[in-house]
């Protein structure tokens, strides 16, 4: 073989060589994998759903290819409705926990949670059962107020039980925002130190927070206005409050029937009435309007020698502010004291009252009635044991409690059924939006109608 050809044969193997090596780096090239997308689940758009409602879930990079997504609940697959970069829309299934497990399974991703991201809530709505939700609180004393805010939004004061031997009840002001899955202490910037006030939130969004002789008003902008000085308010206790629709008129009552009003929203307050005599004391109030108000209470048993103590009642009638006796049993020997005063109309109330017998001490609880705006009321209800708190929808169907029983009446209060049997001592009551609300010693309890 001549050199010539040697030549020939290795140009031809160093070519082929060459084009083989080309071939394998071009196929490492192609089976190269792509590196995984980062996803970010950033947050609900609602805080809470019920089954096979539609909720929408906001995150980053999701695909928009709807058959290469599953969302899982607890493990349970989701009907995906729709699906952008930005958004997925799914309806809740059937099973999951009230506060499920959100994943999100995605080709070639690698998903992670905003630190801000709040999983969602799932509430149970079923019809005609209780559905209780446990919480922890300290030993509850009593629920001064409860208030809806939304259908499955409250807030509700609590005064916690006394140290044995005397101590103070702390009053607490507490929320939920998505029917009660979780249940949060509201922490105000100007909290309650003491057993006595109020808390309501505004037609606007306001927080009010109600002390012995304080108001911190907190816009819903973040300002916020704190009045310390009520005129004449000296050793009393504040008991309640009301707000209009712009927050601007605000009265406040006192124990002892000093009434507050300001008409600029908290800036100033002046007292446009004060008490006619120092034998009396009030424990609740009551606002169906700027120009119906009521609180209600006791005449203190001094002096010791009279055959009757009733209960007593301050009330706005006709733009009049009227200081007058609740006789409640008139013509025995006994003494009388409203706790709770609530109106439904401005026409038709219902107060809860305790009554002593002064020669035998034994003891009762009554839930009384008025059809004329409080000029007079009628006993609907006789108790051995206290009742603790009362709501009504209107004025023929509404409830009360007592102890660990729920009572509830379709007649104004003429008769009353066992509803239900708690395991806990219940302490506040509540109906708002086809809802009733039962705040009780750790738990919280719902019924739908």
């Amino acid at each position: 073989m001549t050199i010539k050809n040697y030549f020939s044969i290795f140009l031809f193997v160093a070519v082929l060589t060459s084009c083989s090596s080309d071939a394998d780096n071009d196929t490492e090239t192609v089976n190269q994998p792509e590196p995984p997308t980062e996803v970010t689940v950033q947050a609900f758009e609602q805080p809470y759903a019920y089954v096979n409602d539609q909720v929408t879930l906001v995150g980053t990079n999701f695909t928009t290819n709807a058959s290469e997504i599953k969302v899982l609940l607890d493990d349970i697959e989701a009907t995906l409705i729709s699906a952008t970069s930005t958004e997925l829309t799914f309806t809740i299934p059937a099973g999951t926990s009230a506060s499920p497990f959100v994943a999100i399974e995605m080709p070639n991703t690698n998903v992670s949670y905003a630190d801000t991201y709040q999983p969602i809530a799932v509430v149970d709505n079923t019809k005609g059962e209780w559905i209780t939700y446990p919480f922890y609180l300290e030993a509850i004393n009593a629920v001064r107020n409860i208030q809806a805010t939304g259908k499955e939004e409250i807030y509700f004061s609590t005064e916690a039980k006394r140290e044995e031997g005397g101590g103070t009840g702390i009053m607490k002001v507490h929320n939920t925002l998505n029917g009660g899955v979780s249940i949060a202490f509201f922490n105000q910037a100007y909290a309650f130190t003491e057993e006595n006030g109020d808390f309501l939130v505004g037609p606007q969004g306001g927080e009010f927070l109600l002390g012995s002789n304080y108001l911190s008003y907190l816009k819903a902008d973040g300002t916020q206005t704190i009045f310390e000085d009520f005129p004449s308010n000296v050793n009393s206790w504040t008991r309640g409050l009301f707000v209009d629709e712009n927050e601007q008129t605000i009265i406040v009552g006192s124990a002892e029937g000093r009434i507050y009003k300001s008409t600029n929203g908290a800036q100033s307050f002046d007292m446009i009435h004060s008490r006619e005599s120092n034998n009396y004391e009030f424990l609740s109030f009551y606002a169906h309007s700027e120009n119906q108000v009521w609180l209600a209470g006791y005449t203190f048993p001094f002096p010791e020698n009279l055959d009757y103590y009733p209960a007593k009642q301050l009330r706005l009638k006709d733009g009049v502010w009227e200081d007058s006796a609740i006789q409640i049993e008139p013509g025995n020997r006994t003494r009388e004291r409203i706790e709770r005063i609530k109106f439904i109309d401005g026409i038709t109330g219902y107060a809860s009252a305790y009554i002593v017998d002064l020669d035998t001490g034994a003891e009762k609880y009554v839930l009384i009635k008025s059809i004329n705006s409080g000029d007079s009321y009628e006993i609907v209800l006789e108790e051995d044991t206290r009742i603790d708190d009362f709501i009504f929808k209107n004025p023929n169907e509404g409830w009360y409690i007592a102890g660990n029983q729920i009572f509830t009446t379709t007649d104004g209060g003429s008769s009353w059924q066992l509803m239900h049997t708690t395991t806990m001592a219940c302490k506040g009551i509540l109906y708002n939006d086809g809802i009733l609300w039962v705040i009780a010693d750790g738990m919280l309890l719902k019924y739908y109608f």
